[in-house]
């Protein structure tokens, strides 16, 4: 049985903007995380220059995410004269809640010596790039600090622009964030979340994992989407995102089956650390981390019932309201209860107080 975290998460807040571009939120007051993948249909933005596109590949194992943008351009194209209407623009719609000056960060890789930067632009204007300068890593996935920052005098929506310069660089995330002072290569916290597209919540319209994305990015993660039903044939990059992440969490709208069988294996040889929401994918018939296969299943939205805490000391309990019993309200929601009081090789942090039946749980790495 393999050892690693599980979890019950909080929710809610923050929304995206919408319109003919991708419409991102500041998450927090400091940082604005814009992934190439996210793009709107992947396509480029305004201009005339026919036949120069961005495309969404993801055949360099590395990037963050379900994949990244690369120019097809021909060398040469993308100078500073022509940068505003080359006609391989990348355009977002940012809402920014806090004025004052950002400084721009893009995730970039760079083959060799031919590609060395991505133009970046606020609105109508071409401000600078972000390049490789005295600190680059050819042949490997890099955050590189534009040369110049811009400043938001009023709260609203702007336009971000990126633009190729050559055709062999690659771009994954752009950042715009307002401390002068943050390096995303060693100050950015990662988590990948696998959550099954199609799963939606009637009432918002939204994935039913959305609100606990919206809550990670509102505390400055960054949080990449992805999922695949198949691990052990996955490409290899997406592989390494889940491998490179501080984090993964396997969602509620993961399909249980997607990690028993011969995903079993897979799933657990991933070497960053996982969360699941929901203890269904932990049981012997999927990640082999708790030795039960019966499931209780809530059909009409779950319930509340009474959590007696067995370590209440812990961190994890921070700031919770826990009773002089140790107990505490506990929320289930619908066919994610656990019928099992053996927590196998695990520490059970909180049980079912009526039946002592496993609600939460840590696994050590690798046991």
């Amino acid at each position: 049985m393999k050892n690693k975290l599980i979890f019950l998460l909080l929710a809610f807040t923050l929304l995206l903007i919408g319109n003919s571009y991708a419409g991102f939120t500041q998450q927090n007051d400091s940082l604005v995380v814009i992934p190439a993948e996210k793009y709107d249909s992947y396509r480029p933005g305004l201009g005339s220059k026919t036949g120069d596109t961005y495309t969404l590949e993801d055949s360099v194992a590395g990037y963050i995410g379900q994949g990244y943008m690369r120019p097809n351009m021909a060398k040469g194209d993308g100078n500073m004269l022509n940068a505003d209407t080359i006609g391989i623009r990348l355009s977002y719609n940012v809402n920014f809640t806090k004025t004052g000056t950002y400084y721009v960060w893009a995730r970039a890789y760079f083959a060799n010596g031919n590609g060395d930067s991505f133009f970046w632009g606020l609105d109508s204007t071409v401000y600078a790039q972000c390049n490789r300068g005295s600190d680059w890593r050819y042949g490997a996935w890099y955050w590189y600090k534009a040369d110049s920052s811009f400043v938001i005098n009023a709260a609203g929506t702007d336009t971000i622009n990126i633009y190729g310069r050559e055709p062999n660089a690659l771009m994954d995330q752009f950042i715009l964030t307002t401390s002068a002072t943050f390096n995303p290569n060693t100050d950015l916290k990662t988590i990948e979340f696998v959550s099954k597209p199609g799963y939606i919540d009637p009432a918002t319209n939204e994935s039913v994992d959305q609100p606990f994305i919206n809550d990670l990015e509102a505390q400055g993660y960054i949080v990449n989407t992805t999922y695949t039903s198949s691990l052990e044939t996955a490409s290899q990059g997406l592989v390494d995102s889940l491998n490179s992440a501080n984090l993964v969490i396997i969602g509620r709208s993961g399909a249980s089956g997607d990690f028993g069988g011969t995903h079993k294996a897979a799933w657990n040889n991933i070497t960053a650390p996982i969360m699941l929401l929901h203890l269904w994918a932990a049981r012997n018939n999927r990640l082999d981390w708790l030795n039960t296969g019966t499931t209780t299943s809530f059909d009409t939205g779950g319930d509340t019932i009474s959590a007696k805490i067995e370590a209440p000391n812990d961190p994890v309990f921070a700031g919770a309201a826990i009773a002089a019993d140790s107990t505490m309200n506990w929320v289930t929601t619908p066919y994610d209860f656990m019928a099992t009081t053996d927590g196998g090789n695990g520490t059970v942090l909180a049980r079912e107080a009526a039946t002592s039946n496993v609600l939460f749980e840590r696994w050590n790495p690798w046991v």
